[in-house]
C-alpha cells in the first residue's frame, strides 16, 4: 500500500542519511572535508527529511503521497525522500571513494572492499557486478588474509555477478 511505501522510503532516507554521515566521518582524517565543504547540504536534507518524517504527514486514509506545504512551495513527499536519497548517497560514495583510495589493496588481483555500517561484527552476502571489477575467469575470491572464499558466479537478467561471503566485517 501507498502507507508502508511511505514507512519503506522514510526509513530508507534515514538509514542512507545515517551511513552518509558516519562515512563522513571516517572518511575526514584522509582528506574528505565533510561537513566543512560539498557536503553542507547534509544539514538540510535531514531539516526535511525530519519535518516530514512525522506520523501525522499521512492523511487518515493513508494516502502519504499527498502535497504538503513546505516555505510556500508545494513539496511532494515522494520527491522529497527521493531527491534526500540521491544527495544521501551521492556524500557516501564520495566519502567510501576516499576511504578506498587509501586502503592498500597491493597484490594480485583485483580488490573488492567491503564496508559494514553497523556498529557490529557481521557476516552477510556480498553481490558484486562483474563488470564493475573487470571479470575474467577464472576467479578466486580471498579474504584480507588470502584464504580462499567459496563463491560463484551468476547471470541475473543478463548481467553477471559474482557473489560471495564476507564473514565478520
Amino acid at each position: 500500500s501507498g502507507y508502508s511505501l511511505f514507512f519503506w522510503g522514510a526509513k530508507m532516507c534515514e538509514n542512507r542519511l545515517m551511513e552518509a554521515e558516519k562515512f563522513g566521518a571516517f572518511a575526514r582524517p584522509f582528506g574528505y572535508a565533510y561537513p566543512l565543504t560539498g557536503d553542507t547540504y547534509l544539514y538540510d536534507v535531514w531539516g526535511n527529511f525530519l519535518k516530514f518524517n512525522q506520523h501525522d504527514v499521512a492523511d487518515a486514509q493513508g494516502t502519504p503521497w499527498q502535497t504538503v506545504v513546505s516555505n510556500s512551495t508545494n513539496t511532494n513527499l515522494q520527491d522529497a525522500y527521493t531527491s534526500a536519497l540521491k544527495l544521501a548517497d551521492t556524500s557516501l560514495n564520495r566519502a567510501l571513494s576516499t576511504i578506498s583510495a587509501n586502503v592498500n589493496t597491493a597484490g594480485a588481483g583485483t580488490s573488492v572492499i567491503v564496508y559494514n555500517a553497523q556498529s557490529w561484527t557481521r557476516t552477510d552476502y556480498v553481490i558484486v557486478k562483474t563488470a564493475d571489477i573487470g571479470f575474467s575467469t577464472p576467479i578466486s575470491v580471498k579474504d584480507e588474509a588470502g584464504t580462499v572464499v567459496p563463491s560463484q558466479v551468476i547471470t541475473d537478467g543478463g548481467v553477471t555477478k559474482l557473489v560471495f561471503t564476507a564473514e565478520n566485517v
